[in-house]
């Protein structure tokens, strides 16, 4: 058995999730300031993102025949290439290069979690599996908080096609310096495996013949909806709502992010230490839920302190469930389908981010009350928790082909 290397894969693969947010964010924090140099509305780039998301849903589900070929450090470098390739397009500003580069970052995005659950999983011990992918999850925070204090500061000294520039350059640095690790973590390939479209469905189908599994991707489905809500609406929910000024709802979002990325660690750590992962994963519900309902129910003109707590909560539990899940979600499925299933599971969960805004801003609209979509996300949240906590505990999918690294890390 090759030597497990579970920090040099952390910090690759989070290096790679970091960079792949950074560049599904970008588009969306320039938007305000390149929009109308091109004539387009700001609100426009909302395309390119559910682009992105579509096409990194169906990139998910073929996951399971390109890594095990390729292996997953190889196809982690090749999404940084698609992610530079798309940022690079993005500079033409045309509609076909929007396009163009919707389709390259969907495909790298939909590549980051099946690679890093293949190449963690194998070199992760059990006892430290909740940390390790808890750490690698606060990439997406973390390329969130950077994409939006860099690039406007990058805009107003190279313009918007110039931030892109550095960021399609720093993309392909970093996919570059992956090379020098590719024969050090991809092994044990399958060079005649094909790309097959049936393959679309094959991860969905093994997912759901699995109680644990097929449960595990509906909360998911229901958690992201909640996490990309609170995300997308927190700002105006405290301007519309509570009356305060955008830098100070800016602000709380901030503040918020950091929570979920100080808490995200704190959970993994928590996950191991308990041996209960799935547990924890449904406590996190509660929270989320008790957190919403408290965001919600402040009465107007509450003090700033009051709304800070109740958002930092909010993000805490709500934002900070994934590494806790994916600790879960490796341990129910088989090494060998590391890939499929996450693929398969991130389907739902990505249906999920995409359906969370679209039902918030419905029953906005319905009620013209935030504090009617809260509570909505209130529901979500409770729903997924019971389903967890709720529950037996004889589901028969141990993961068998894990069961060679024991909880000692062996």
């Amino acid at each position: 058995m090759r030597p497990q290397r579970p920090f040099v894969a952390l910090a690759l693969t989070l290096a790679v999730q970091t960079l792949t947010s950074i560049t599904m964010t970008l588009p969306a924090v320039l938007a305000p300031a390149a929009a109308p140099l091109l004539g387009y509305r700001v609100e426009q780039v909302g395309y390119l993102i559910g682009l992105a998301y579509v096409l990194a849903m169906v990139s998910g589900l073929l996951s399971g025949s390109y890594v095990p070929r390729f292996g997953p450090l190889r196809m982690s470098q090749a999404g940084l290439f698609l992610c530079a390739a798309a940022l690079a397009a993005m500079t033409h500003g045309s509609v076909p290069a929007f396009v163009v580069a919707g389709l390259l970052v969907g495909v790298a995005y939909g590549l980051t979690n099946p690679t890093a659950a293949t190449l963690l999983g194998e070199h992760t011990p059990a006892h430290r599996r909740g940390l390790i992918f808890s750490i690698k999850q606060t990439g997406v925070p973390a390329g969130v908080a950077l994409a939006g204090s860099l690039g406007p500061r990058l805009f107003e000294s190279l313009g918007w096609q110039g931030t892109l520039l550095v960021a399609a350059a720093i993309c392909t640095a970093v996919a570059i310096v992956l090379e020098f690790y590719v024969r050090q973590f991809d092994h044990s390939l399958v060079p005649g495996l094909r790309l097959r479209w049936r393959a679309l469905v094959a991860p969905l189908g093994q997912v759901m013949r699995r109680t644990a599994l097929r449960r595990l991707a509906f909360v998911s489905l229901l958690y992201a909806q909640v996490q990309v809500s609170l995300i997308t609406f927190l700002v105006a929910h405290l301007t519309i709502t509570h009356g305060l000024d955008l830098a100070h709802a800016a602000g709380v979002l901030a503040l918020a992010q950091l929570s979920s990325v100080l808490a995200r660690p704190f959970w993994g750590w928590l996950a191991d230490r308990t041996g209960a992962p799935a547990r924890l994963l449904g406590l996190l519900g509660i929270g989320t839920a008790v957190s919403c309902a408290a965001l919600a129910l402040l009465p107007v003109g509450s003090p700033m302190l009051a709304l800070l707590l109740a958002s930092l909560a909010c993000a805490a539990t709500g934002i900070g469930w994934n590494g806790v899940f994916y600790a879960e979600l490796i341990h129910r499925a088989g090494k060998t389908e590391l890939a499929t299933v996450t693929g398969g599971v991130q389907f739902l969960t990505f249906t999920g981010a995409i359906l969370g805004p679209i039902l918030f801003a419905r029953v906005v609209s319905w009620s013209d009350s935030y504090q009617a979509a809260l509570l909505v996300l209130v529901g979500l949240a409770l729903s997924g928790a019971l389903w967890l906590l709720l529950a037996r505990d004889e589901d028969e999918e141990q993961a068998p082909a894990l069961s060679g690294i024991d909880s000692a890390g062996r």
